[in-house]
């Protein structure tokens, strides 16, 4: 119970931070979505995609959306602030990019779970459920949650 308390907790306090987020990401899909990343990203080589993701992932693994600065991912990215418009609209595009990946690989964690469970949804959707507990509580990002 007490598990589900605090996931409880995190969800919401990540909503409440995020409301600004949520307005911009439905903006931004209004007027046509993002393209993210801009085709000139695709065309870096793996180590430079590595190297920038690696960016964005420490800037927006600790901080809220609204507090994650372009600025830091460039420095840490180790590239112009014109290399970055050329890779992404703005930081919703770039922040979007990141959580895109991320889903991806939980995509692929239920997809995992559900083939050892043999296709039983249920029981694949229990370990899922447990392991992202698990992963909110004491897996390497928990102190952002």
């Amino acid at each position: 119970m007490i598990v589900l308390r605090a996931m409880i907790s995190a969800l919401a306090l990540d909503a409440r931070q995020n409301t600004h987020l949520q307005q911009l990401t439905i903006k931004s899909f209004k007027k046509g979505g993002s393209k993210m990343p801009k085709a000139t990203f695709y065309r870096l080589e793996l180590t430079k995609k590595r190297q920038l993701f690696r960016a964005l992932k420490k800037e927006f693994e600790y901080k809220s959306f609204a507090d994650a600065s372009i600025n830091e991912i460039i420095k840490t990215a180790g590239i112009a602030r014109g290399s970055f418009y050329q890779y992404f609209e703005d930081k919703l595009d770039c922040y979007l990019y990141f959580v895109e990946k991320l889903q991806k690989k939980r995509n692929q964690l239920f997809v995992k779970l559900l083939i050892q469970e043999r296709g039983d949804l249920f029981a694949g959707a229990r370990l899922f459920f447990e392991q992202s507990l698990v992963d909110v509580l004491t897996g390497p990002n928990a102190q952002y949650y």
